[in-house]
């Protein structure tokens, strides 16, 4: 039997949230998560995840064009469908993850923005949140052409 920590759910949740992630990250969240501004050892990333494999809380896997795993909650766990890992937004989803695991460590709590009311209205990638600072933030991948050029 595997002893899951409040902690361990929190991260559980978070992984919920940015929907997948790298061992990387992971490290930057659960450092978050234990009151730190670093992240944990590699090691002992790896080791949380294989705890919470066993758990059931989240599953993990290594495509054949990746270098490193892809971790993410499953639906036992959030209630959501496990992520295509063969979409083409997978490396975005992953760079959001990186990104949102160094807000954490820099206190930010993260969610997903709302959800568009329209076509025409834009969903940001996340919202970072600390005290009454609220940062709408939005990860690029690829530059972007200045409108009418």
């Amino acid at each position: 039997m595997v002893q899951v920590t409040e902690r361990d759910l929190a991260m559980v949740d978070w992984l919920g949230t940015v929907r997948l992630a790298e061992v990387n990250s992971i490290r930057w969240a659960l450092g978050a998560m234990s009151g730190s501004a670093e992240p944990i050892s590699t090691r002992k990333a790896q080791h949380w995840v294989m705890r919470m494999v066993q758990a059931g809380l989240v599953a993990r896997a290594r495509p054949t064009f990746q270098s490193a795993s892809f971790v993410w909650a499953t639906h036992e766990a959030v209630g959501k469908q496990p992520p295509n890992l063969f979409r083409q937004t997978t490396r975005h989803e992953v760079a959001v993850a990186a990104v949102s695991a160094r807000y954490l460590a820099l206190g930010y709590t993260w969610k997903r923005d709302r959800r568009p009311v329209s076509h025409l209205d834009h969903q940001a990638d996340g919202v970072a949140t600390y005290g009454d600072r609220v940062e709408l933030v939005e990860v690029e991948l690829t530059a972007k052409s200045p409108a009418g050029v």
